[in-house]
């Protein structure tokens, strides 16, 4: 079974968009070791990308965790 990453690293850039009314802010995240960068229109996208990224390992650790459970 393959362990789920239990740290991420990224570079985060956010910058304000003035050619929007209202400026929307906009973000990206870069993966320091590959250089791999994924852009996000907005923050509330970023927020989702990280959840969905956390979520991943947390329900893998949950599985694990119900397993644990019912052998004792």
């Amino acid at each position: 079974m393959i362990t789920p990453p239990s740290y991420f690293s990224y570079l985060l850039r956010l910058w304000r968009s003035s050619q929007e009314t209202p400026s929307v802010w906009h973000a990206s995240l870069e993966n320091p070791m590959t250089g791999e960068r994924q852009g996000f229109e907005n923050v509330k996208n970023l927020f989702a990308f990280l959840e969905a990224l956390m979520a991943v390992d947390t329900s893998q650790q949950n599985c694990a965790g119900e397993k644990s459970k019912t052998e004792v």
